[in-house]
């Protein structure tokens, strides 16, 4: 697991990817068609919350279905610029530029919660922040889970088909040729 946030590391944007030079893939373009799956889980109409930006892939998709409102909490100053950039197009969004842990409880209660900040030091503490303080009954939340393969803990969307990413020896962070969508509602 990683030590810190990835608040000063050096990003390379490039047209299909996002590369930290410290921790490597942050994100890549065909990861859309799983990022719309993440955003068709949550985004129910009400409010969501969206932890990590990346390139906007879940987040778009999360704006074409339609939320009431639509926070994203993003901690990479360069990545949380693009957001605001993005976010010019969307009257219902919110930047927040900080780490979750540390806005906490000014966070408020959310409908839809999605989660993919795979660097975040306090990875292991969100699910229990959101089940203790941020979703409101009857929430869903998902995460990023490149290990995700379906257990009896959570509910799931899929299969994706994510191999030919599996076996791109350049994608250390997929380790299936599966992908699904946990998600828990409650």
């Amino acid at each position: 697991m990683k030590t810190k946030p990835m608040t000063t590391d050096t990003l390379l944007f490039n047209e299909d990817s996002i590369i930290s030079l410290e921790y490597g893939v942050v994100m890549m373009s065909w990861e859309k068609e799983i990022m719309e799956a993440h955003a068709k889980v949550i985004a129910t109409g009400g409010d969501v919350l969206e932890i990590g930006f990346g390139m906007g892939l879940s987040a778009t998709a999360i704006q074409e279905y339609g939320v009431s409102s639509h926070t994203i909490v993003e901690i990479h100053p360069e990545i949380a610029k693009r957001a605001r950039e993005w976010a010019k197009d969307y009257p219902n969004v919110t930047i927040i530029e900080a780490a979750w842990r540390d806005i906490g409880d000014g966070l408020g209660q959310y409908d839809g919660i999605f989660y993919d900040a795979e660097s975040d030091p306090a990875q292991s503490e969100f699910p229990i922040f959101v089940k203790e303080k941020l979703i409101r009954p009857g929430g869903i939340f998902t995460w990023f889970n490149p290990n995700g393969v379906p257990n009896g803990t959570y509910e799931w969307t899929g299969p994706y088909d994510v191999s030919k990413a599996a076996n791109n020896s350049k994608v250390g962070y997929i380790n299936k040729p599966e992908y699904y969508v946990p998600f828990i509602k409650y």
